[in-house]
């Protein structure tokens, strides 16, 4: 009876044996819960801290994705903002140019009344008229536009006081 003793010290032995080189061998990357693994694999993975280290790294993973996430919703924030005042910039410059561009077509008209019978004056209030028209419809920026629109009304102001009107 001692041999069959003994028999099954070896076989119990080494059955323990594999099971625990099983459980030690066990791989972080071969240890993925939705994976169907044996009851060995399982307990390599739960002894060896594999689940563990694969849970801090998914969690590492998910924290630089939302710092990334986080940066980029800033940046956007950012450029939103700067998009809004380039927007108001804007639309402040145009009304700008309207109103230059209203004065110095009330101011030309009011010369051409002024100037009745006088040729040479009418013509010159004339092309004024026809620089404005084209440096409104041309391509320059809002800002060079009105700047031309001022030098021309300031034409105007001149010739006005040249001809004594």
């Amino acid at each position: 009876m001692k041999k069959f003793n003994k028999k099954a010290l070896l076989l119990s032995v080494g059955l323990i044996c594999t099971g625990l080189t099983g459980c030690v061998s066990t791989a972080p990357e071969n240890c993925d819960p939705n994976i169907e693994l044996d009851v060995f694999a399982k307990l390599g993975c739960l002894n060896s801290g594999s689940y563990d280290l694969r849970i801090e790294e998914r969690e590492y993973q998910l924290d630089r994705a939302q710092s990334a996430n986080e940066k980029a919703r800033i940046k956007r924030k950012k450029a939103l903002a700067q998009k809004r005042a380039s927007e108001k910039n804007l639309k402040r410059k145009q009304a700008e140019l309207r109103k230059v561009s209203q004065l110095l077509t009330r101011q030309a008209s009011l010369l051409k009344q002024k100037a009745k019978g006088q040729s040479d004056i009418l013509a010159e209030i004339n092309r004024i008229e026809s620089q404005a028209s084209q440096i409104k419809n041309g391509s320059g920026t809002e800002q060079q536009k009105q700047a031309e629109l001022e030098r021309l009304r300031q034409k105007l102001k001149k010739l006005e006081m040249a001809a004594g009107i």
